[in-house]
């Protein structure tokens, strides 16, 4: 293998939130790689578009000092000042090195060099790949001495995107209707629900039990999961399918947002009227809050004139 060495171009990489990508550029993001059984460093999730053949994203220790532009810190001591380096070559495809930190750089478990040496070779990382900056430090019992370990992801769409994800909204779509069905529903002959189990404890998820529904709509007891929410909150990794997300993230959505995401904004403007059922117009009180708004104007306008 070829020895493939960072470009030292600059103005080669962009924090983006947006959901389009520049062209000529590979997106990544790095999530936190929370586990079930150690205490992990929590930290935001780290969204770039790195360019090909552009320049390196560098990480390291965070510093009081000026920022440095194209460089990601990490508040944890076992992370040397200049610890490793990330970029995409001209063929596309993505690279880390270690810049001679002193506790190491790991890709999947595997050291990349010694300690104090950089590396003479670039390890190529690949979607999924797990990445570790450091070895925790007296237990790693405070954040500031565990390591930083982190999933890489590339090119992948947001999975919070409804057009992406329908399982999402179909699970929600389900808990509502199971949430709204009354009793007299589970006591027809030959009828029978399929119940839901918590994976934690196998046992049913039931009425009257304390619920925790993660964002990407797992369900389980509340009392099954309180122990790895407290362990590295507010970062949360979902136990079924490993989705990373944050605890802390802001909840402020309009209800015409909700309508929307469950697509029944469309099938409810372009009913008419006298087609609606009673419980539909219920559903969408500020479009009929709007309509009475209007009427009671145009009425004032009219009293005004006469």
């Amino acid at each position: 293998m070829d020895t493939v060495c960072p470009p030292s171009r600059d103005s080669s990489l962009v924090n983006t939130n947006t959901q389009e990508q520049i062209p000529n550029s590979i997106h990544i993001k790095l999530i936190p790689n929370v586990e079930m059984t150690n205490r992990c460093f929590v930290f935001d999730v780290i969204d770039r578009d790195l360019i090909k053949g552009g320049s390196s994203l560098k990480l390291g220790r965070y510093s009081d000092r000026a920022a440095v532009p194209n460089r990601l810190s990490f508040k944890s001591k076992v992370v040397s000042r200049y610890h490793a380096e990330i970029w995409v070559s001209d063929d596309g495809k993505i690279y880390i090195k270690d810049s001679g930190s002193s506790s190491g750089t790991f890709v999947n478990h595997i050291r990349l060099t010694t300690a104090n040496s950089e590396s003479t070779k670039a390890h190529e990382i690949i979607d999924g790949d797990l990445i570790q900056l450091g070895v925790d430090y007296k237990g790693g019992i405070e954040p500031v001495y565990r390591s930083v370990k982190m999933r890489l992801e590339v090119n992948r769409r947001e999975w919070r995107e409804f057009q992406s994800n329908t399982y999402n909204l179909a699970a929600f779509q389900q808990l509502r209707q199971q949430l709204s069905q009354t009793t007299s529903n589970t006591k027809n002959t030959g009828y029978k629900e399929e119940v839901q189990e918590c994976c934690i404890c196998l046992y049913c998820i039931a009425p009257f039990q304390a619920l925790f529904i993660a964002p990407c709509s797992h369900v389980y007891h509340y009392r099954c999961l309180r122990p790895l929410l407290i362990q590295n909150y507010p970062g949360f990794s979902c136990p079924l399918c490993r989705t990373y997300s944050n605890l802390e993230a802001s909840v402020t959505v309009e209800e015409s947002e909700v309508l929307e995401m469950l697509g029944l904004v469309e099938n409810i403007v372009d009913m008419p009227l006298s087609g609606r059922d009673e419980g539909e117009d219920d559903i969408m009180p500020s479009l009929d809050h709007h309509y009475d708004k209007t009427m009671l104007t145009e009425n004032v306008h009219q009293a005004r004139e006469i």
